[in-house]
């Protein structure tokens, strides 16, 4: 049985670190470039480093973004046999980077392959636990996908699997009814604070039930972080790093609580972990196979 298995959100991240901020009309020559596997991969490299035995469920194109992502998970001992390879483009995305401040461009079009629900079976989800970001429930992107995920999503509830999401930027895009049933069943949350403040504007009951009855965690930035649970507040200070690329931070420090949560670990030692991961990130250009070793966070804090 895996720990955690992920459904969807296997993109390529193409990270360009610029020398200076783009201004339009401009030519620039970027100082870096990395190719690295982005979205969910991160979560589930992360995972799979800290010790967890970690699990993908998705689809990518039958292109060189797509071996690229399947190898890199292959390589870090990341189940992919329910990763399916379909005919067209993998998902990708521009990142736009200047002394850890980012944009994003998405590099989605008609040969772009999606997550379909037909794709998804109830035999992928040997597991403990499922993981998934509130970007594949936007309505921005193929419906097929929004579907797909949600498929997983009851699949895992209605056996008593624990639910970890995280809420995304795009919350506001999600239908009120499904983030509510979504926020109901869940054991974790992850969310910013201004995804907090329009949650509890537009929904308000289940997000309070959750800080009593299940674990809101709150991610501050440069003021650390908050944990609600058994309507108590722990709080972490952040760590102070030179950023030089933020993207990925927050899905390694989703895996390094949730780490710590599988572990029996207490909620702040969690927390503490967490925040060591995203703070050792964010010093590292693109996601993927450029994040944080074990041995670099061994250094840090104590891990079984």
């Amino acid at each position: 049985m895996y720990d955690v298995t992920t459904v969807n959100d296997l993109i390529l991240d193409i990270i360009l670190e610029l020398p200076k901020p783009l201004k339009p009309e401009s030519a620039l020559i970027p100082l870096r470039i990395e190719r690295q596997p982005g979205g969910s991969s991160n979560f589930l490299i992360m995972a799979s480093r800290l010790g967890l035995k970690v699990k993908a469920v998705g689809c990518v194109g039958n292109d060189i973004s797509g071996d690229t992502i399947r190898n890199a998970l292959v390589k870090e001992n990341i189940d992919v046999e329910s990763v399916i390879v379909k005919k067209g483009l993998t998902k990708a995305c521009l990142v736009l980077t200047y002394k850890g401040r980012k944009s994003f461009i998405s590099l989605f079009d008609r040969e772009t392959v999606f997550l379909k629900p037909e794709d998804i079976r109830e035999d992928m989800f040997n597991t403990r636990a499922l993981y998934f970001s509130g970007y594949s429930l936007a309505r921005i992107s193929s419906r097929y996908e929004n579907e797909a995920v949600y498929k997983a999503f009851r699949i895992c509830r209605d056996r008593g699997i624990d639910i970890f999401f995280d809420v995304s930027p795009l919350v506001n895009l999600i239908p009120v009814e499904e983030i509510k049933e979504i926020l109901e069943s869940i054991k974790i949350c992850f969310l910013n604070i201004n995804e907090l403040k329009l949650i509890e504007k537009h929904i308000g009951k289940p997000i309070e039930k959750l800080k009593s009855e299940g674990i809101l965690v709150v991610k501050m930035g440069e003021r650390g972080a908050q944990v609600h649970y058994n309507d108590k507040i722990i709080e972490e200070e952040t760590i102070a790093r030179k950023p030089i690329d933020t993207t990925g931070a927050g899905d390694v420090f989703n895996a390094g609580f949730i780490y710590g949560f599988m572990r029996k670990k207490d909620i702040k030692y969690s927390l503490k972990l967490a925040n060591i991961i995203g703070a050792l990130k964010v010093e590292k250009l693109g996601g993927g196979l450029n994040l944080p070793s074990r041995e670099e966070i061994k250094k840090f804090i104590s891990l079984e």
